[in-house]
């Protein structure tokens, strides 16, 4: 995996961390990391120091949640959130694009290693 496409998860992560915690929603990096991703508390600076990205499943529980968040609020039909619900989406449209990319990447490369293999 390429330098570019680990500094955008993390750099996505980051993004909403920001506005998260800029509407009240987290008060740290802490409570985000174990509330938002299900994921230990220096999970984002253990990320950074590896150069990794953020792990499939912490994609995937983040954008699970931020949908099940926008629904309830689109419910609650406050215009207030419109811009949160927006934010929320957005979001979690761009975790599942890279829960996409990473996946393909794991049996893409995975594939070409079995190159004249049989497959069964």
């Amino acid at each position: 995996m390429d330098l570019m496409t680990i500094e955008d998860n993390t750099s996505a992560i980051k993004e909403l961390y920001k506005t998260l915690a800029s509407v009240g929603i987290v008060d740290n990096l802490k409570e985000f990391n174990e509330d938002w991703l299900n994921r230990g508390e220096g999970y984002l600076r253990y990320l950074k120091h590896n150069k990794k990205q953020a792990s499939v499943s912490a994609l995937a529980i983040c954008s699970s949640k931020l949908k099940h968040y926008s629904r309830l609020m689109r419910k609650a039909q406050k215009q207030r959130y419109s811009d949160l619900i927006d934010a929320f989406e957005k979001n979690a449209n761009r975790f599942d694009t890279m829960i996409m990319e990473q996946s393909h990447i794991k049996w893409a490369d995975k594939m070409a290693s079995m190159e004249g293999r049989t497959i069964h």
